[in-house]
């Protein structure tokens, strides 16, 4: 069953990607590296897998079992980065790091942190300190 999943979760990225990859060529937005393209079209299918899931807690909270949050309701973490799951990063949440974390003038902090954490793990595999 999880093979079966997995070939499915990958069929149905592959199409969002390829559509899009079809729509925006020729667009001047659309970048010219290949590269730069690839990054793009990563970061709106991570933009998307956001979306969703943020879609279905809202509308089916039921739907959706994560294992991160305390009893509080409250996302277990320390300064956004997941105690339970790796990989999983939180943004925009009250007293992240400080008062403002919730706040736009706070959240470029805190997302900066979670970014160097992201590429200090894709680099290395381990997480960097927090």
């Amino acid at each position: 069953m999880v093979q079966l999943a997995e070939a499915w979760r990958h069929r149905a990225v592959d199409g969002f990607r390829a559509a899009y990859r079809k729509t925006m060529r020729g667009c001047a937005a659309y970048p010219v590296s290949k590269k730069q393209a690839r990054m793009m079209v990563a970061f709106f299918t991570l933009e998307k897998a956001v979306y969703e899931a943020s879609y279905e807690l809202a509308n089916r909270p039921g739907w959706v079992d994560m294992p991160v949050f305390g009893t509080d309701g409250e996302p277990s973490q320390f300064r956004g980065v997941a105690s339970s799951e790796p990989g999983l990063y939180f943004v925009g949440r009250e007293f992240m790091y400080a008062l403002s974390s919730a706040m736009i003038q706070g959240i470029g902090r805190d997302a900066e942190h979670i970014a160097r954490q992201i590429a200090t793990t894709s680099r290395t595999g381990a997480p960097a300190r927090a």
